[in-house]
């Protein structure tokens, strides 16, 4: 597996392969009323707003150069922990889930991460069972923290941590 930041790599080829990750993963799980809402164009505006933010954003690629997965992190958006990073998303095509691709772009992120803070969080949907399972997996922990997060729905969001 390759990883490149999103500098080394077209943005418009970036933000068509993060929005059909976004769409698959979440198909079928959250309103189509909502996803429908979502393009590749206002994808490519969140895209250029996080960067000028600060954030960073890495795509995975198989031996083969085919895009596969990426992760998008940086600060901690709550204003009360500035010194703390956060892992905002990390995604996967379905064909390459559950073959190490994730635990290696993971581990990536949280190394960046390491780097500037001390503690990283991750916002995780209470429905999202896989992903609290791999986060729990690599060590984070449920604050009991709650927010919503209405997709034309509310769903309710956990927030996880861990010291790093």
């Amino acid at each position: 597996m390759k990883i490149k930041n999103i500098n080394d790599i077209n943005i418009n080829f970036f933000a068509k392969n993060r929005y059909k990750l976004f769409d698959s993963a979440w198909r079928g799980i959250l309103p189509n009323s909502w996803l429908d809402k979502i393009t590749v164009e206002s994808t490519l505006k969140n895209i250029e707003k996080y960067l000028k933010s600060g954030y960073e954003l890495f795509m995975a690629f198989t031996d083969n150069d085919e895009p596969c997965g990426y992760v998008m992190f940086g600060k901690f958006r709550d204003k009360d922990e500035v010194s703390s990073g956060e892992i905002m998303s990390i995604y996967f095509y379905e064909e390459y889930r559950g073959q190490g691709f994730a635990q290696k772009l993971f581990s990536f992120a949280e190394e960046k991460l390491k780097a500037k803070y001390n503690k990283v969080y991750i916002w995780v949907l209470e429905i999202n069972g896989r992903a609290r399972r791999f986060y729990e997996k690599n060590g984070y922990h449920d604050t009991g923290k709650r927010r919503f997060q209405n997709c034309d729905k509310l769903y309710n969001e956990m927030l996880y941590e861990k010291e790093i």
